[in-house]
């Protein structure tokens, strides 16, 4: 038999009474247990529970980082110095070593690309840069038939290309 009725459940939380009204019910104002630590270890009025904290303008190390990536610094470049960011320095050392062919730099400079760059919104002057529509011409067409007859061949007789 099934009740078309909802069943409503609550939790039910468990607090201790406050001091007000410990006092006026008549119980020990000094009892401790569940969530009544002892009056003398209890933190005072207005007085915070890590005194110490944080102080005030405290900055992270992202913030550090970033700040001293901003910072310029003097780079030697074809003879002649040249003031730039770090940020910058660190770019060019990174591509010019995977350039080099250090498959670490060709590796870390790969993801940057594909990550953090297209998350922020940089545009990559490759296939974001097409236009929308391509128009195809008729010469176009002759060379995809080409393309694909001899793609054909090289896979053999049983090779299909549906469109």
């Amino acid at each position: 038999m099934s009740n078309d009725t909802p069943v409503i459940r609550r939790r039910v939380r468990l607090v201790p009474p406050r001091d007000d009204t410990v006092a006026q019910a008549g119980v020990d104002a000094e009892a401790v247990g569940y969530c009544r630590p002892p009056t003398h270890s209890r933190f005072k009025q207005g007085q915070s529970g890590n005194p110490r904290g944080r102080p005030k303008g405290s900055r992270s190390l992202a913030a550090i980082i970033q700040d001293e990536l901003s910072t310029k610094a003097t780079v030697r470049d074809g003879g002649r110095e040249r003031r730039l960011a770090k940020r910058q320095i660190v770019a060019r050392r990174l591509v010019n070593s995977a350039v080099g062919g250090d498959l670490k730099s060709i590796d870390k400079l790969v993801k940057l690309d594909e990550g953090p760059l297209h998350q922020r919104g940089h545009r990559r002057a490759g296939a974001d840069a097409m236009p929308a529509s391509v128009e195809v011409t008729e010469g176009d067409r002759d060379i995809l038939a080409e393309f694909m007859a001899m793609a054909r061949d090289a896979l053999g007789a049983g090779a299909t290309y549906e469109q």
